[in-house]
């Protein structure tokens, strides 16, 4: 059932990485698309590596570590990045977005790294 899941949101992120792509090479390159095609294509080898290459499901408490410690900074970050331009900069009518887009996303990635590679049996 777990590898039908992924192997349909594999397929789904294939897609994507690969008319992402396309229109990289269509049309001019930039940071943001070059970004959103890394993260689908990595998405899909993840989840054509999860489908093909036999993997078990033993890695529970690594990745709720990882998701653990991803939730936690990714909210910090947020946090930093809607209020702290709000205090710091209040002219600034978009300030908060750096939160949404920025810091946010930015401190969930690194606490999930952290999350995924600290001993496994550290205190949390």
């Amino acid at each position: 059932m777990a590898r039908g899941i992924v192997a349909v949101f594999a397929v789904l992120c294939s897609i994507i990485a690969l008319s992402t792509l396309v229109q990289l090479f269509r049309f001019r390159v930039t940071a943001a698309g070059a970004l959103f095609e890394l993260a689908f294509a990595a998405a899909a080898a993840a989840g054509w590596w999860f489908v093909f290459a036999n993997h078990h499901l033993d890695s529970g408490p690594r990745v709720r570590a990882a998701a653990k410690w991803g939730l936690i900074v990714g909210a910090i970050g947020f946090v930093g990045g809607f209020v702290g331009p709000i205090i710091f900069a209040p002219q600034s009518n978009q300030g908060p977005m750096l939160g949404i887009f920025i810091t946010g996303p930015l401190g969930f990635v690194v606490g999930a790294i952290f999350g995924l590679l600290r001993p496994a049996g550290a205190p949390s």
